[in-house]
């Protein structure tokens, strides 16, 4: 499943589109600029940067 892949594959290897940038997580009580090598993990909250024409991409690549 798509969100299988989002946990369980280093960001440089998620394949986000052109004009999408994961800019920062936060796990737990933790808020952190990640790395390509890093991973998401379940409960982790996301915050993407994205250019306006690319939001329902962001939408798409996100959904499960």
């Amino acid at each position: 499943s798509r969100t299988r892949s989002l946990v369980s594959s280093p960001l440089s290897e998620l394949g986000l589109p052109r004009g999408i940038l994961i800019v920062a997580v936060q796990r737990e009580d933790r808020i952190f600029i990640p790395g390509g090598d890093k991973r998401i993990e379940p409960g982790d909250q996301v915050i993407v940067a994205a250019e306006a024409d690319m939001a329902s991409r962001l939408d798409n690549f996100f959904e499960a």
